[in-house]
């Protein structure tokens, strides 16, 4: 009697947001065997990602043109409630993220 295969476990998807492309680039290598990686390079093209894709982590770069790190973070809470957001920067930004 044959077992049946183990069902293929299905890799949670994961977004990174950051407007330098090397960024993006290094995170995919990174990431990519462990988790369905999604790119963007700013908060817009973002939220069209969140809206179409369940995404479950997303982790933005808090300093970008267009729309700052806090401000995709906190409409991607209202799109995706359950998704877990991450905040990063290389900068000193306290007073914006609080």
């Amino acid at each position: 009697m044959k077992t049946p295969a183990p069902a293929m476990e299905e890799k949670a998807n994961i977004l990174f947001v950051d407007d330098e492309p090397m960024i993006l680039s290094s995170l995919n290598m990174l990431f990519k065997s462990k988790y369905k990686v999604y790119l963007a390079e700013n908060g817009f093209d973002a939220l069209e990602i969140i809206k179409s894709v369940p995404i479950k982590v997303i982790v933005s770069d808090q300093r970008m043109p267009g729309m700052l790190g806090h401000e995709l973070l906190r409409q991607v809470k209202e799109i995706s409630p359950n998704s877990v957001r991450m905040l990063l920067t290389g900068y000193s930004d306290l007073d914006a993220i609080i």
